[in-house]
């Protein structure tokens, strides 16, 4: 089971490429949460699920229920990206600037302050501080842009197309847009 339309179809591809299964003989479930997955598994309408934090929490009490791989296994890494039209990029430099150290100086913070973030997402998101503690020991924000985030790209890129999923041939680097970064912290910006 994977949320469909998301990272996890291609982190889903590459594992079951890794294991020598052909995703053909696979049958996809579109769930809609990772509660749902959970409860597919748990009646038997899925025979196995992808998740993580609370949800491997919740799969490790399924009686039967093994791990047989993570993202590390697969050499999967998560990136968030922030959208934006070039138009309102172009006429907001500065503001877009400011907005780029302001989130650099909450990186800083959750690494530097652990557990005072993790009673703020306890506190705000009422995720248990425990969980949340382990998911920031898992990650390792950042703030950048380098030659491994375009590799990335490039490769789910290349699996869409692959996959049927991307129709129209495009450039990734057409679609990046990081002189805000670039300006903000020139050395985080690192990429061909």
């Amino acid at each position: 089971m994977l949320n469909k339309g998301t990272v996890e179809e291609f982190w889903v591809a590459k594992l079951l490429e890794s294991g020598g299964v052909d995703p053909k003989t696979v049958k996809f479930l579109p769930i809609s949460s990772s509660q749902e997955g959970v409860a597919a598994l748990k009646t038997k309408r899925a025979t196995g699920i992808w998740g993580g934090g609370q949800t491997v929490k919740a799969l490790q009490e399924i009686e039967g229920v093994k791990a047989i791989a993570d993202l590390k296994s697969i050499n999967a890494q998560t990136v968030n990206m922030f959208l934006s039209t070039q138009k309102f990029l172009q006429e907001n430099k500065e503001t877009v600037v400011k907005y780029v150290k302001a989130l650099d100086e909450i990186v800083t913070f959750i690494k530097t302050k652990p557990e005072k973030t993790a009673e703020i997402v306890e506190k705000k998101a009422n995720m248990p501080k425990e969980q949340v503690l382990i998911n920031l020991q898992r990650n390792d924000m950042s703030l950048e842009f380098n030659q491994d985030t375009i590799d990335a790209l490039d490769a789910i890129y290349q699996w869409g197309r692959e996959a049927g999923f991307i129709k129209n041939a495009f450039d990734t680097r057409d679609y990046v847009n990081v002189d805000a970064l670039r300006d903000a912290f020139p050395e985080r910006v690192n990429y061909k």
